[in-house]
């Protein structure tokens, strides 16, 4: 972050948004929330993060992904991620 001219320190906390996580290398899917605009947030990641989550709250009352429309995710880990990089 000090290269694009954002002064951080030792011990700092940097946040960090999904920013494209469709791309090959893993290590370009988050960008410094400081470095990013408001409209270059990989919508459709945190849209699968929602589901995700309200999934599995409501899944003992029968809900899914598929009842409203969406694709039932795919069984995938992170580690293919990594081995597609």
């Amino acid at each position: 972050m000090n290269v694009s001219g954002v002064i951080t320190n030792r011990g700092d906390s940097i946040q960090y948004v999904h920013s494209n996580s469709q791309h090959t290398d893993p290590l370009h899917r988050l960008t410094p929330a400081k470095l990013i605009s408001t409209q270059n947030y990989d919508r459709e990641k945190y849209l699968d993060i929602l589901l995700d989550s309200t999934e599995a709250v409501l899944s003992i009352f029968g809900f899914n992904r598929s009842s409203f429309g969406f694709d039932k995710k795919k069984n995938r880990h992170w580690w293919t991620d990594l081995s597609s990089a």
